[in-house]
């Protein structure tokens, strides 16, 4: 039998993306209405709402021990967060359609989008400028990224609506591989 210990309740609308950390059980959670709330998970109390996007968070990720934040969206943008006090410290404009996904190494203040223009984008989290583009490879709206930035070149796999998958070296922004096997669209990738 499962029992339900609590709900965050304060979202006009659906929730469309959510990250936790268990350790300080802290919780981050966008809607489709653009707005984001960080809450405690112990006492379901919401801490802070984070207001700047204006159309469905589609991702959320999160360091909360730095206390920062990066957020994908429908409005063509991504948007860098303080947490703790809900403020948007920088915007990711370059994008011309949705903002799918993002990945970020927070140690090298790197953020990488991709979006439904099918482009991927390469963000630099100190200056919130585009530091490179690729573009022109997929065929179709990239709709997931996965990077390993731990590794050595670090590598990326991007999925999108072309039945493709990419796999890029970072360090040249080159595809190594194309795997092209599926009959539909690619929904999930976990790396």
């Amino acid at each position: 039998k499962t029992t339900i210990l609590g709900t965050f309740d304060i979202h006009e609308g659906p929730i469309t993306a959510v990250t936790l950390d268990f350790e300080s059980v802290l919780v981050l959670s966008g809607d489709d209405d653009g707005m984001l709330h960080y809450w405690n998970m112990d006492s379901r109390m919401s801490l802070a709402m984070l207001r700047g996007h204006e159309d469905r968070i589609n991702v959320i990720r999160a360091d909360f021990e730095q206390d920062i934040a990066i957020t994908a969206s429908n409005d063509e943008t991504a948007r860098i967060w303080t947490i703790s006090n809900g403020r948007c410290v920088g915007t990711l404009v370059g994008h011309t359609q949705p903002v799918r996904d993002v990945q970020v190494d927070f140690e090298n203040e790197l953020a990488i989008t991709c979006s439904d223009d099918m482009s991927i984008r390469f963000w630099n989290l100190s200056t919130f400028t585009c530091t490179d583009v690729i573009g022109g490879e997929h065929l179709g709206r990239i709709n997931i990224i996965r990077a390993r930035f731990d590794q050595e070149p670090p590598m990326m796999v991007s999925t999108s609506d072309d039945y493709t998958l990419r796999l890029w070296n970072l360090h040249t922004k080159k595809c190594e591989e194309l795997l092209a096997s599926h009959f539909g669209k690619i929904t999930n990738l976990l790396m």
